[in-house]
């Protein structure tokens, strides 16, 4: 079964096949899409036939990888372009989607670096301000102050999504480029996976970047964006899957990824719930889950935050804390807040809305041509057009 002409693609069909492994999409879903048969999909795989150019093409495009991929001789091996602070399995292969999110940020971060050097900024003194070796204390106390994190904004806050997108803009008036989103660009089948990651930071001195997955619980964001940021006061980069239940000791003095991990998630509990505060809050005669519950409404965090917090105030034992876990198992916030779906409000959040502003603004002066701002904004030359004339 071969075919032959000049309007073939003589592509590898193990790479073919390693880029369907990648993507996730099944024989029926490439099938659907470039309107052939799931026989013809294992031919080609196969080597026992070569599509169409076109076609070739198509399938390219749909599976995410570039078009001269497909042509290689072996299925090339791709890793995430920041230190990995996940703890997965040796057989765990980055996924088609966080890869291109992460080459997408990189991108806006590149272009945004550039525009602040040609503006005369200069580097931000926090980055990198602080190792893992300082006082957990000493560093959160200097991230409320950068940001103006403060019980009034907390109070101020009506739901854990208001509380989120405040600390977000406190983050972006201090020059870091916060990036929220569940999605690859603006297409809504290419889904992140929150089991895959919680968020990301890349260290700048310049243009730091904090990436946020939204297809997370909303209580569990407020903690990744602040424990992300303390990869950004430390200096850095990488991508993690914050856990504020783990309670691990590590031993040593190295800085290990355990170890960095394990200050980043004691900053940011001290960040979102200060020691005085909670202690003052707390109030033992009164049922756990009753109390738990109050605080976890009170700082806008998970009730996991509040009984590490517990825990780690000696106001419950160790054996209490793993109780408390699994009462409150069951009881995860929302993921996102339910209403109308507004796709145009959804794109400087994602983008960051520093950078948002700046393409606008190079848009408006003559500065940028509307194909490339597209690209750094991961839309359509139509949809920046009209989002220009939108946004405010």
């Amino acid at each position: 079964m071969t075919n032959a002409g000049p309007d073939v693609a003589y592509v590898n069909g193990a790479v073919i096949e390693w880029a369907r492994l990648r993507s996730g999409f099944t024989y029926a879903q490439i099938g659907n899409k470039l309107r052939v048969t799931e026989d013809q999909i294992v031919a080609w795989e196969k080597n026992q036939a070569h599509p169409p150019f076109d076609k070739a093409q198509q399938l390219a495009d749909f599976l995410g990888v570039p078009f001269g991929y497909l042509f290689l001789s072996n299925s090339p091996v791709e890793k995430i372009p920041i230190k990995d602070f996940r703890l997965l399995p040796d057989s765990y292969r980055p996924s088609a989607n966080f890869l291109n999110l992460i080459n997408d940020v990189l991108l806006r971060r590149d272009w945004y670096r550039d525009f602040l050097e040609d503006e005369g900024e200069k580097p931000l003194g926090f980055v990198g301000a602080f190792t893992a070796r300082d006082d957990p204390k000493v560093v959160a106390a200097d991230i409320r102050s950068k940001l103006h994190i403060s019980p009034s904004l907390r109070m101020s806050s009506y739901s854990w999504s208001d509380y989120m997108t405040s600390l977000a803009r406190h983050a972006d008036e201090a020059r870091i480029l916060v990036m929220r989103s569940s999605l690859v660009g603006h297409d809504t089948s290419r889904r992140l996976s929150r089991q895959e990651f919680q968020g990301f930071a890349i260290s700048d001195k310049f243009a730091p970047v904090v990436f946020v997955n939204t297809a997370d619980f909303i209580a569990a964001q407020t903690f990744t964006l602040i424990h992300e940021l303390v990869h950004i006061w430390i200096g850095q980069s990488a991508v993690s899957n914050p856990n504020p239940a783990s309670l691990d000791a590590v031993h040593g003095t190295a800085l290990s990824v355990a170890r960095i991990e394990q200050f980043c998630n004691q900053v940011a509990v001290e960040v979102l719930v200060p020691r005085l505060e909670f202690t003052d809050e707390w109030e033992p005669l009164t049922d756990r889950e009753v109390m738990i519950e109050r605080l976890s409404s009170h700082f806008w965090v998970s009730n996991t935050v509040i009984i590490r917090r517990a825990y780690e105030l000696n106001k419950i034992k160790r054996e209490e804390f793993f109780t408390l876990l699994d009462q409150f198992k069951k009881k995860l916030r929302p993921r996102q807040k339910k209403g109308q779906f507004s796709y145009f409000r959804n794109i400087a959040p994602r983008v960051s809305r520093r950078v948002t502003r700046a393409v606008l603004s190079d848009l408006k002066n003559g500065r940028m041509l509307y194909r490339d701002a597209a690209s750094i904004m991961g839309l359509s030359v139509p949809l920046v057009a009209k989002f220009s004339q939108v946004y405010r």
